[in-house]
């Protein structure tokens, strides 16, 4: 599994999806920082390393790679090439953002050759009434029946 780290809230969330999948199917996980500006460095190490330590906690085995690139697009489209699934997060976001970076979770997904999972987030704080049910997918990696 590929988890590729974004904003920490987001990609936090994406991760606690990704958790059970991984333990339940044996799965490893691979977190990419990929890092487009120097001064972004310290940040991206220390998210990939926030991520690390919830696989560490539930003894899911995995692996950080933090990838300098010109281009985020092209770098996880490269790391996909030797993943399962793409786990991604994606959260709200303002019209200045929409116009830069709408277009790259659009082209990852529709550019890579892998299952992708996406989990939307939101920053209002909604809460689950008593007796409200919640399903999610069922994933089956491939070659697993």
């Amino acid at each position: 599994m590929l988890l590729v780290s974004g904003k920490y809230y987001e990609t936090r969330k994406a991760l606690l999806l990704a958790l059970p999948l991984a333990k339940e199917y044996g799965a490893s996980i691979d977190i990419l920082a990929v890092i487009t500006d120097d001064k972004q460095v310290e940040l991206a190490k220390g998210n990939a390393d926030r991520l690390s330590k919830m696989c560490t906690r539930v003894n899911v085995p995995h692996e950080v790679h933090i990838v300098r690139s010109k281009s985020r697009v092209d770098a996880v489209l490269q790391a996909a090439k030797k993943c399962d699934l793409l786990v991604m997060g994606a959260g709200a976001q303002t019209a200045i953002e929409k116009t830069l970076f709408g277009t790259v979770y659009d082209r990852i997904i529709r550019s890579v050759d892998v299952p992708v999972m996406v989990l939307k987030t939101t920053n209002v704080n909604k809460t689950l009434q008593p007796g409200t049910s919640v399903s999610f997918p069922t994933f089956m990696p491939p070659g697993r029946t």
